[in-house]
């Protein structure tokens, strides 16, 4: 059984369930692979352009998160 999203990446839950959005995959704007947003669509953080698994790169973006609130 899996664990909720909540539980294994709660900055990631926090933040698209109140302050913003997220990108997965790199477009012609940005060659990083995750990308969070404000609710403003401002980019606020951008991961690096490939990582070994999706959990390394939602982990990475959970960090990433925790320390904007700090």
């Amino acid at each position: 059984m899996q664990e909720p999203l909540e539980n294994t990446y709660p900055n990631i839950a926090d933040w698209v369930d109140s302050r913003g959005w997220l990108a997965i995959g790199p477009n012609e704007e940005s060659n990083s692979f995750i990308r969070a947003f404000d609710d403003d669509s401002s980019l606020v953080w951008q991961g690096a352009e490939s990582y070994d698994s999706l959990e390394e790169a939602l982990q990475a973006l959970d960090e990433a998160l925790a320390d904007l609130e700090e």
